[in-house]
């Protein structure tokens, strides 16, 4: 008598097939949230840096504004070194040029300014140049003499430039100029 050699295989369960079917599509599942997470990481990484490299903007268009807003008689030639060395472009020919006169002007009647910012938007960024808003006051005072109660009120288009990975001040003007 011939003996079938499928009964003495172990026989399969019904759930075997189902069971595999599940694992396959868990598999499946774990591979395709890891891609998922992982492209959301690149796009999260991304945005942190243009973040980051727009607070770096807004923060070096501050002080630049600040740098040519805030003059003391005392200190005006390392103050002037300043702002000609962080500037390019029609802003710095311009500041070289009035520079005598500004100069003249502080030292004569013993003047500080001080400016103060309020707020700063980026208008427009691409590449190297970016356009800024640049809001805040101006405040001056005479040695020995009281502030200046009505500040000046600053609303600027500020414009920069990036060189050597650095921003430079290229250009200034009044918001309401035209």
């Amino acid at each position: 008598m011939a003996v079938s050699t499928d009964a003495l295989l172990p026989r399969r369960s019904p759930a075997v097939p189902a069971l595999a079917g599940l694992l396959g599509v868990l598999v499946a599942g774990i591979i395709a949230l890891a891609v998922f997470v992982g492209l959301w990481s690149d796009r999260l990484s991304s945005l942190r840096s243009t973040v980051s490299a727009e607070q770096a903007l807004l923060a070096t268009a501050r002080q630049e504004v600040l740098n040519f807003t805030s003059f003391d008689f005392r200190k005006l030639d390392g103050e002037f070194a300043l702002v000609s060395a962080e500037s390019t472009g029609p802003f710095k020919a311009d500041f070289i040029k009035n520079e005598a006169s500004v100069r003249a002007n502080f030292i004569g009647n013993k003047l500080v300014s001080q400016g103060r910012i309020d707020d700063a938007a980026i208008a427009t960024s691409g590449g190297s140049t970016a356009t800024l808003i640049v809001a805040g006051e101006d405040y001056v005072q005479v040695l020995g003499g009281t502030a200046d109660t009505n500040p000046l009120r600053l609303r600027l288009v500020v414009v920069m430039v990036r060189t050597n990975g650095h921003w430079l001040l290229d250009s200034v003007r009044d918001v309401d100029s035209s």
